[in-house]
């Protein structure tokens, strides 16, 4: 009579850069749910916004600290040879073929820019996203094409 529903609660860590009104800045990952977007996460009702560092430390930022926060398109060009396609994914190189489709839909659904494009988001973070969605569709390719 009743279906069970699974609730798909998988997450990505999106790099962000937040900048303070007092000039500091700190570098590290937003974690968003696969179905919401970074912006929406910025958005939401929630005062505080957990960004995990580099060394794994947890800060609880209070949004109204934070005089802007961006997606960090530091990770590097995709071409650059240093930058391994796996990291731009965010899966271990032994990763399945299901594991790299389902990594790269998750970065993807986290930043895509016409999901920031319909909440009239400043247009410079909307390039920056689309720019960010190119490096992890390259990333893709480079990986698919190594197989």
């Amino acid at each position: 009579m009743f279906e069970k529903v699974q609730i798909d609660r998988s997450t990505v860590m999106v790099p962000v850069r937040i900048q303070f009104h007092d000039g500091a800045t700190l570098f590290g990952d937003v974690s968003c749910t696969t179905r919401e977007s970074l912006s929406a996460l910025i958005l939401s009702q929630w005062e505080f916004l957990p960004v995990e560092t580099d060394h794994g430390v947890v800060h609880m930022i209070a949004k109204s600290a934070a005089a802007s926060i961006r997606l960090d398109h530091t990770l590097a060009d995709a071409d650059d040879p240093t930058i391994s396609p796996y990291a731009v994914l965010g899966v271990d190189p032994n990763a399945s073929e299901k594991e790299l489709r389902q990594a790269r839909r998750q970065r993807l659904a986290a930043c895509h820019p016409d999901q920031l494009a319909s909440l009239a988001m400043d247009p410079a973070f909307t390039q920056l996203a689309h720019r960010l969605c190119q490096q992890i569709n390259h990333a893709f390719d480079l990986v698919d094409q190594r197989r």
